[in-house]
């Protein structure tokens, strides 16, 4: 019988948004099996909009910005896919 105790894993749906980071790893491009890549940096508000910026100073913006407000001002580590065409991460 599985232990009730442990937290959801990054993959499952409770874990959709991005998660305060504790430790100061760089933006990866490291992709998973399904395509999606692990991208660390701290989100800003820039015009209208919220983006991660990663340490080397690149922005990328991010979809579901009602969720992403909330973590205005801190590090995190978000994990998605990279639009290429827009630099947009959708967050898994």
């Amino acid at each position: 019988m599985p232990n009730s105790n442990q937290s959801p894993d990054a993959g499952t749906p409770a874990n959709r948004t991005p998660q305060s980071e504790a430790n100061g790893s760089a933006a990866s491009g490291a992709a998973s099996d399904n395509g999606s890549q692990t991208f660390s940096g701290t989100v800003t508000k820039q015009g209208d909009k919220y983006v991660l910026k990663d340490d080397s100073g690149k922005t990328y913006d991010i979809d579901h910005q009602d969720e992403v407000k909330k973590f205005d001002g801190k590090r995190v580590r978000v994990q998605g896919t990279l639009d290429p065409a827009t630099n947009k991460i959708m967050v898994k």
